[in-house]
């Protein structure tokens, strides 16, 4: 886009250029058409060089993404021609795989900027990955807490560093999560499972109904 845009800076140039040459050295310049459809590609393109400008900062969420998405759309959109027409086109079909993806659904979810956006299948499918996640985080922290105990229990019995000891303790460590999370998909592990899920269902479903939208230039980090 910016190539583009400085080709454009130089029309007058150009134009001069071609009217001062001389015949045996003529220089070739652009019609006016084609100066005008590379002034509207440059047009079409300017939302996407911004976008991708926001898309580079330090702090950036999925959420942001989202929304740094639309605004490049409905910007693009706005421009109402050939070229930006073919760019939300694609965009149109790229967001089938993007927000179909249950990450970013979750994470669109947990910004009141931007939940509002998803429809009732899509905070569902939100929700289920959440407490998804946080089952399995529950189960690492209660795999992994036994585990830091014995270490320190056996850590105070000798000062001297066993490299094949720690080889065996973080084996002991690999092993007690893997147990942990394969036990999920066992039937035994259901009625737990859903024991566990219900401190965390409340607070999704208080989140999801009462959370009120926020203005999307609100900082969600800020206190």
């Amino acid at each position: 886009m910016k190539m583009l845009q400085s080709l454009l800076d130089l029309k007058e140039f150009c134009l001069e250029m071609s009217i001062t040459s001389m015949q045996s050295d003529k220089f070739e310049n652009l019609s006016e058409l084609e100066w005008t459809k590379v002034n509207h590609i440059c047009q079409a393109l300017l939302p996407a060089y911004i976008c991708t400008k926001k898309l580079q900062l330090e702090q950036l969420t999925l959420s942001d993404f989202y929304g740094y998405w639309l605004e490049c759309k409905m910007e693009t959109n706005k421009l109402n021609t050939t070229f930006s027409n073919m760019i939300v086109s694609n965009m149109n079909l790229r967001e089938k795989d993007l927000f179909g993806n249950n990450v970013i659904l979750a994470a669109i979810f947990l910004d009141p900027r931007y939940k509002i956006m998803l429809d009732n299948e899509q905070c569902k499918k939100a929700k289920s990955h959440l407490k998804e996640v946080w089952y399995h985080l529950l189960m690492y922290k209660e795999a992994i807490v036994p585990s830091i105990a014995a270490e320190s229990s056996t850590d105070t019995d000798t000062l001297v560093i066993d490299d094949f000891e720690e080889l065996l303790k973080e084996k002991e460590r690999q092993v007690a999560v893997y147990k942990s999370l394969h036990s999920i998909k066992s039937g035994g592990s259901k009625s737990v499972q859903k024991e566990k899920q219900k401190p965390i269902d409340c607070l999704l479903n208080n989140y999801d109904c009462e959370q009120a939208r926020i203005n999307r230039k609100s900082d969600v980090f800020g206190v």
